[in-house]
């Protein structure tokens, strides 16, 4: 690789976050958790309505030769509220050149093991290593996030999961009946943790047990959860190797375990069906390069948020 040359590093950025900018937005979001837990919405500028349409189950009843409006069908609407984000970074290109060059070097010896891939150039290594990082932020943010307008921290960025289900439990949105009083979810103890979960899915109601669902819980108490499971057990917690993924114990149950990163250090659990939760941002994907002595910064801004589409569907516990 020839010196490099600060002018055309920055022309070759421009050109590629705009010529690959379905690759980069997979790199950002397409290989994470986002994915695979939320509904994505893309195009999303400020707020979208999230219409959980009919309110109630109950929406049949005997034929009559008359039309009778049935009061619990109702519009309900929920918005997701997607907000300005921006990344400013500074770096030295000079200092990043051996890392890319023993990247590749070592992604041509391991092609055919598919352990690593090489980039194109040095622009686009430099944009995959910032959107990577970026990415790693949202996947913990989406359940952690706490919007702060004059924060400094990717966490201040927009309300995530966390935040939104507190809000909605103090302001009844959450119906009562989904939030469940399990003390052995507060508990440091496996055994506990194990029967705690296992209570609080029992406290579902029992014709949709057998439903999908994602069960989100902290790496702790997924740890604590595995380890209990073990105790009692005399093996191994329940593992879909096709799926690659944790399933709740219980026969015939279809409730994925799932250890987030954003729910570190809190025993709350959210337990929602496959298809209720929404990350939304923008495509207009904003990012701009600028020299700066030997320097280039790099400024991105992006609208970003998440949402359930019906509290009915979300069940948490008391804490």
């Amino acid at each position: 690789m020839e010196s490099i040359d600060l002018g055309n590093l920055v022309a070759g950025l421009e050109d590629r976050a705009r010529e690959s900018k379905s690759i980069l937005m997979d790199n950002m979001i397409g290989s994470s958790d986002i994915i695979d837990y939320f509904r994505v919405m893309p195009g999303l500028l400020d707020e979208q309505p999230l219409t959980d349409f009919i309110e109630s189950d109950e929406v049949m009843k005997p034929y009559k030769n008359i039309f009778e409006g049935t009061a619990t069908v109702r519009p309900k609407t929920r918005t997701l509220k997607v907000r300005t984000t921006k990344v400013e970074l500074e770096f030295e290109p000079l200092l990043y050149e051996k890392t890319f060059l023993s990247h590749n070097f070592h992604a041509k010896y391991k092609a055919d093991t598919k352990q690593a891939a090489g980039f194109a150039d040095f622009s686009m290594y430099i944009l995959n290593v910032i959107l990577q990082k970026v990415r790693y932020q949202l996947t913990e943010n989406v359940f952690s996030g706490v919007y702060n307008p004059s924060g400094n921290t990717g966490k201040d960025a927009f309300d995530g999961l966390l935040k939104i289900v507190e809000n909605d439990i103090a302001a009844n949105e959450i119906p009562i009946n989904n939030v469940f009083a399990v003390p052995e979810l507060l508990s440091s103890t496996p055994v506990d943790v194990y029967n705690g979960l296992e209570k609080f899915f029992k406290l579902l109601p029992p014709r949709i047990w057998f439903e999908p669902f994602n069960l989100f819980v902290s790496p702790e108490t997924m740890a604590l959860y595995n380890e209990g499971f073990r105790e009692v057990n005399k093996t191994n917690v329940w593992y879909d190797t096709y799926n690659r993924q944790f399933l709740l114990s219980g026969n015939g149950r279809n409730v994925r375990l799932i250890g987030a990163a954003g729910l570190s250090g809190t025993p709350r659990v959210i337990l929602t069906i496959p298809s209720n939760l929404f990350f939304g941002f923008d495509t207009k994907y904003n990012m701009d390069f600028q020299k700066h002595d030997w320097k280039i910064r790099v400024l991105h801004r992006f609208n970003v948020g998440v949402q359930y589409g019906s509290s009915r569907f979300v069940w948490t516990n008391e804490l």
